[in-house]
C-alpha cells in the first residue's frame, strides 16, 4: 500500500522504436545540444504519446520525424516503467514502450541535427544512453541469440534487398 505521505510524481508516457538492421545493428540518436533534458544523452527515437494515441502510432511517428524512416511493420518488445531526474530539479516517472521494427522504407538521417549511430545491442553500455536503455539491449541479445538476424528477412526480397537497411 502507498504511503499518504509520498510525493506523487509526474508521469511521462512515451513509446520508442528499435531499428534492428540486417547485420543485427540498433540506430541510436544522440539528444541535440539544445534539448533541455540531458543533451549528448543516446536514445532510440522515439517521444512523448499524445493524448488518444496508441503508443505503437507514436514510436512510428516520432522515427519518422527524427530520422525519415517509415516503420513497415512494428512488434512490442519491452516495456521500461522506472523513476527519473534528468538534469533538472523535477523527477518525473517514465513510462516507456519499446517497439521492434526489422522492416522500413527509407534510410535514417539526422532531422534534428542529432548525430544516428548503428550499434550492436551488446555494445550499448558503451554510449551514455537513457535510464533503461541497456535493459533493452539486454533483450535485443536474447532475441537475437535464439533466433539470429538472418532468420526473419523479408519474403520476397531479391538478394541485392536484403542488406539495404529493410532489416
Amino acid at each position: 500500500m502507498a504511503d499518504g505521505n509520498q510525493k506523487k510524481l509526474p508521469e511521462v508516457r512515451a513509446a520508442a522504436l528499435v531499428l534492428l538492421d540486417a547485420q543485427g545493428h540498433v540506430l541510436l540518436a544522440e539528444r541535440p545540444a539544445h534539448k533541455e533534458l540531458l543533451p549528448g544523452w543516446w536514445e532510440f527515437p522515439g517521444g512523448r504519446i499524445e493524448p488518444g494515441e496508441m503508443p505503437a502510432d507514436c514510436a512510428i511517428r516520432e522515427t519518422y520525424e527524427e530520422v525519415g524512416v517509415v516503420a513497415l511493420q512494428v512488434e512490442p518488445i519491452t516495456f521500461i516503467a522506472e523513476q527519473r531526474l534528468l538534469g533538472t530539479p523535477q523527477e518525473y516517472y517514465a513510462l516507456v514502450h519499446h517497439y521492434l521494427c526489422r522492416e522500413w522504407e527509407g534510410e535514417a538521417y539526422s532531422r534534428e541535427g542529432q548525430k544516428l549511430a548503428w550499434v550492436e545491442p551488446s555494445r550499448l553500455g558503451e554510449y551514455q544512453v537513457l535510464p533503461g536503455i541497456e535493459k533493452v539491449g539486454e533483450v535485443l541479445v536474447q532475441v537475437l541469440s535464439a533466433s539470429g538476424p538472418g532468420t526473419w528477412q523479408v519474403e520476397g526480397l531479391s538478394e541485392s534487398e536484403k542488406g539495404k537497411g529493410k532489416g
